[in-house]
């Protein structure tokens, strides 16, 4: 069966056609970041690779949240400029004779992993991406998780750090695990960890104390290289992010929790070993997660989305 799978993400928008769980072509171009130029990305890539007007049975959308699912809508996307961005209508006015699925991406990626992903059937599991932002989806009992609005799994959003200091995340709260450790916001981490540090005064050090690191991969790469403080910006990093795993053990008991995103995926020999650490210290329930690597690296959200349209989760709507 072919299907039409798209994956908008803060800083990309992929489409894909796969066939029978087999991604045959796959385009790309930048979000940016509006209803009108979303719209114009979303032909582009439709004409890319061939598809549109019916030609295809079933679209699956993995997004950005938040979502409003019953309309199939972005709403208030911290990541993003549009304050709404009427996704079903682009979709339905692109594919009119298809079925139309959307889902948060990090849901529909959790989807995928249950379907059809390396734990493939394991009744209760939990996806974590961490990439520009931070987000989760969970399956519990075979059932995914789904929430009134579609958002049960903003875990980004969780509380890991009730003295942050390094200002709002882009939601306006304090304290959250995607201020911390969302792609946009480490460079600000490495700025207010500076103000603490006593160690030696690295490159990386000099560079956040003048507000002069760019972006969270100078950082990785300064600790791939040894630089004492870049490592312990990415062990803060590591311990929020097992704070929040921790926190969701907790709510969901699952049973294995798979990380992706292009943050952890390109940097999971520094982090994965620090997470893994730090979850033995936060509960004796989470010390017993297992903490496996996403199946389908950066092709996590295509095929999330084309899980949720070959497979159609329970309570989610279709247009």
């Amino acid at each position: 069966m072919d299907i039409v799978a798209v994956d908008i993400g803060a800083t990309w928008v992929r489409m894909a056609l796969v066939r029978d769980g087999v991604i045959e072509g796959l385009k790309r171009e930048r979000n940016p970041g509006t209803e009108e130029g979303l719209a114009r990305v979303l032909s582009s890539l439709a004409r890319e690779l061939a598809v549109g007007r019916g030609e295809v049975g079933s679209v699956g959308v993995a997004s950005i949240g938040p979502l409003d699912l019953q309309k199939g809508y972005i709403v208030g996307s911290p990541n993003i400029k549009s304050h709404i961005i009427r996704l079903s209508t682009l979709l339905k006015r692109l594919f009119p004779r298809s079925r139309v699925a959307i889902a948060n991406d990090a849901v529909a990626a959790a989807w995928g992993e249950y379907l059809l992903g390396v734990r493939a059937g394991t009744p209760d599991l939990g996806y974590i991406t961490m990439s520009t932002g931070v987000g989760g989806g969970f399956v519990v009992g075979g059932r995914l998780l789904l929430g009134s609005r579609g958002n049960a799994h903003e875990v980004g959003h969780m509380v890991v750090d009730m003295w942050w200091e390094g200002g709002r995340c882009g939601c306006g709260g304090v304290g959250h695990w995607e201020a911390i450790a969302g792609g946009r916001w480490i460079p600000r981490t490495s700025q207010v960890l500076a103000r603490g540090w006593r160690g030696a005064e690295t490159r990386l050090y000099r560079a956040a104390l003048e507000g002069r690191v760019g972006s969270a991969k100078e950082v990785f790469d300064a600790a791939a290289g040894g630089d004492d403080f870049a490592l312990h910006v990415v062990d803060y990093v590591a311990r929020a992010s097992a704070a929040g795993i921790a926190s969701a053990k907790a709510a969901y008991d699952v049973d294995v929790v798979i990380i992706g995103g292009s943050v952890y995926l390109n940097n999971r020999r520094l982090l994965k070993p620090l997470i893994e650490k730090h979850l033995e210290a936060y509960s004796p329930f989470s010390s017993k997660i297992d903490v496996v690597d996403a199946s389908f690296g950066e092709n996590e959200g295509i095929m999330g989305a084309y899980a949720i349209a070959y497979r159609k989760p329970e309570d989610l709507p279709l247009f």
